[in-house]
């Protein structure tokens, strides 16, 4: 059975800015998939932290699915934190795709 890891990014999440329904949303859709949701994290706009954590998921999960942390202001963090993870990882490890938050309820 493959598995996955859901990594929500986003300071706004941690301080109960804003509610995670993406994250619930994502396991139920990959849990009617087959695939079986191991670990979900909230992680903060802290580029070393973001580093960890995705590096975690990469080595202990079959895919990694990120959401949040994606905004358009020029302080984000997140694009360039990405980019740390993926370099350790063969490429083949490493499949981007990116989409935006399209699900029912979505402001």
């Amino acid at each position: 059975m493959k598995t996955a890891s859901i990594c929500t990014i986003g300071d706004e999440i941690l301080i109960g800015q804003i509610v995670d329904t993406n994250s619930s949303h994502i396991a139920r859709e990959l849990n009617a998939l087959g695939i079986q949701v191991k670990y979900m994290t909230s992680i903060g706009d802290d580029r070393a932290r973001i580093i960890q954590e995705l590096g975690q998921c990469l080595d202990n999960t079959d895919i990694v699915i990120v959401t949040g942390g994606l905004g358009p202001t020029k302080d984000d963090i997140t694009k360039d934190a990405l980019r740390e993870p993926a370099t350790r990882n063969p490429p083949n490890r490493w499949p981007i795709s990116s989409a935006s938050s399209a699900h029912a309820g979505s402001p």
